[in-house]
């Protein structure tokens, strides 16, 4: 539950891809359109998103009108956040201070430790236990913070690193497999003139969600 004058989102994410937040249910005159079902009425639940909804694609609107038909106590409204994440963070962090934020908000992995620390989330432990073992646990730890929960994982995504087998036998380099094993090879290769790897300029969050699932998180409190 949050305070009537402030409305806190949580998070939900997917590794290096996706994620929603949870926020905590309110009163009538809370922030949002969130009301209380405690005394048998309807639930509202708004949720912003980043989905790109492209052609091919089951649609979030379709997803959302499904839910509403199977569970007319529970209504949800989705939005369409149009741009990159960061603004989307900006608008998330403007609405909490206004006090309208959404009930759920679509943030990633690598988001998270950002919305943490701007207080954007909201402790949702006890609730997310209850699904613990619907998810793989690598995407559910990703959603813990000093121990506690503050979502539920949307999504995952495969990270896939290419090689050129040849090359790396001419360095006299295996692949690396861990963090460590990262460092140390791309040395032997810097030492050779080379690189070990290479990004276009909105990829580098790439390696450290490959690096997160092959040696723990690179966040912690």
């Amino acid at each position: 539950m949050v305070s009537h004058n402030k409305r806190i989102v949580a998070a939900l994410a997917a590794v290096a891809a996706m994620g929603i937040g949870l926020a905590g249910c309110g009163g009538s005159d809370t922030a949002g359109d969130t009301k209380s079902g405690s005394d048998g009425g309807v639930v509202n639940i708004t949720y912003m998103h980043r989905l790109p909804d492209s052609e091919g694609m089951t649609l979030v609107n379709d997803i959302v009108a499904k839910w509403n038909k199977e569970h007319p106590n529970i209504q949800v409204k989705a939005t369409k956040f149009d741009g990159n994440a960061a603004d989307m963070i900006k608008k998330l962090e403007t609405d909490v201070k206004a006090g309208n934020a959404p009930d759920l908000a679509q943030v990633g992995y690598a988001e998270v430790p950002e919305v943490f620390t701007k207080g954007l989330l909201q402790d949702v432990t006890d609730e997310a236990a209850k699904y613990k073992d619907d998810f793989a646990s690598g995407p559910f730890a990703l959603m813990q913070v000093d121990g506690k929960t503050y979502g539920l994982p949307q999504d995952t995504g495969p990270l896939t690193y290419f090689y050129n087998a040849a090359e790396f036998e001419k360095l006299g380099i295996t692949v690396p497999k861990t963090a460590d094993e990262l460092i140390e090879t791309a040395k032997k290769t810097a030492a050779q003139g080379k690189y070990i790897m290479t990004f276009q300029p909105d990829e580098a969050m790439m390696m450290m969600s490959g690096q997160a699932g092959a040696s723990g998180p690179w966040y912690q409190v």
